[in-house]
């Protein structure tokens, strides 16, 4: 018999999460300059987009660090709903 709860849940559909990213970090690099290659038929002029594409990732990263020390940063979007929030109208979820 296995618990089952909000708790139990949450840490089910994390590691769930953590595993599709995870994978999803190995796998779509590669095939996105496999992509870029033929449709530019450059490697060169593949690499540029997910060059500029990895360094903006890099500089928001670093930008976002220091900000993050002095106030903190949470996974919510401007009408204050978590990113996984239900998908019902606002009304609905909070009742």
């Amino acid at each position: 018999m296995e618990a089952f709860g909000d708790a139990s849940a949450d840490k089910a559909i994390g590691k769930s999460f953590d595993d599709d990213f995870k994978r999803a970090e190995f796998t779509s690099l590669p095939l996105t300059l496999v992509i870029l290659v033929i449709a530019f038929g450059a490697l060169v002029a593949a690499g540029v987009p997910l060059l500029l594409a990895v360094s903006g990732v890099i500089a928001t990263i670093g930008l976002l660090a220091p900000i993050s020390q002095i106030a903190p940063v949470d996974q919510i979007d401007q009408l204050g709903d978590t990113a996984d929030s239900c998908s019902r109208p606002r009304s609905c979820c909070y009742s």
